[in-house]
């Protein structure tokens, strides 16, 4: 009679047990001296110990904004499904979609790699892991050329390009000013002298193309005989004995740097800069020269000239 107590005694600790897991107990109340206790559901073995995974690695750690990443892992053990979890959408802005990661920004976001139990493993996690969402690849622009390659000294030109791609704003450098002495101002190139200097388009990026840059272009400046008769105005500053001054002299129709001579000997003239209605010279006189009025006379390469008045103290 005591065994038979003690018997069902562990037959209930047993079934309590199991009922704890939330499986079903299902006993045999015949008279028989060893009662039967089945199981019914449940996916794993209540007589068994789990099993723990192996660990569990992200492995798609890296994409392209606009380009679904598909997500992966390694590692893990059994049959039990794998998902995917955000952790934190990050600066990538990363969301889940249809079982792939997308991001609506470059950046970075975490990520957790989860694989489900079975009827042998517990379930197992991945830890955080960091995934990178690089900005999408820019397209190389069609070829930039320079088209405004020749201009008249005296004339603004207006430089003009072709090709390029995407909305990018067209900038224009003068990379070498050249025996034309260019220089730019806005879209607009100027030159102080027959010649030539050399410029390069740019086209800036946008959000489809790289930035662009032509080849270094030259661009060649002549200068065309000027009708109209020179014309001096005046002239302001001293020129004086034995020494190096700068001078203006003012007028009009000024063009590629004419040559300035003086009455008085010893006097060395040259002009330095050319502003079209103004020169701007730079004057020696030898020691033991004359003081007085003198008369500079100014001569363009087509033998146009004009004379004006000046003092030496």
């Amino acid at each position: 009679m005591f065994r038979a107590v003690s018997h069902w005694i562990a037959v209930l600790v047993a079934a309590t047990s199991l009922l704890a897991t939330g499986l079903a107990i299902v006993a045999d109340s015949s008279a028989s001296a060893a009662p039967v206790v089945s199981i019914a559901g449940g996916s794993q073995n209540p007589l068994v110990a789990p099993v723990a995974q192996a660990a569990l690695t992200l492995t798609s750690t890296s994409g392209v904004v606009g380009t679904s990443l598909s997500l992966t892992s390694k590692g893990g053990s059994g049959t039990g499904a794998v998902t995917y979890v955000i952790n934190s959408s990050g600066t990538a802005g990363c969301l889940i979609r249809y079982g792939k990661l997308d991001a609506t920004s470059a950046g970075t976001c975490t990520l957790t790699a989860t694989k489900a139990a079975d009827a042998t493993y517990l379930a197992v996690s991945s830890a955080p892991t960091k995934v990178t969402f690089a900005p999408v690849p820019l397209t190389t622009q069609a070829v930039l050329t320079l088209t405004s390659t020749s201009g008249v000294v005296g004339t603004t030109l207006a430089l003009t390009s072709v090709g390029g791609s995407g909305t990018g704003v067209v900038t224009y450098t003068v990379t070498n000013a050249g025996s034309a002495n260019c220089w730019i101002t806005g879209s607009s190139l100027h030159a102080t002298r027959g010649g030539a200097c050399i410029v390069r388009v740019n086209k800036a990026a946008d959000a489809k193309y790289s930035s662009a840059s032509s080849a270094l272009t030259k661009v060649a400046f002549t200068v065309v005989a000027v009708t109209t008769r020179l014309a001096c105005s005046g002239e302001y500053g001293l020129v004086r004995v034995g020494r190096t001054e700068i001078v203006s002299i003012f007028g009009a129709h000024f063009y590629s740097r004419p040559t300035i001579a003086s009455t008085q000997m010893g006097t060395n003239a040259l002009v330095i800069h050319d502003h079209g209605n103004e020169l701007i010279v730079r004057v020696s006189l030898r020691n033991g020269s004359s003081i007085g009025k003198y008369v500079f006379k100014v001569t363009l390469a087509n033998r146009n000239s004009c004379s004006v008045y000046y003092l030496v103290r």
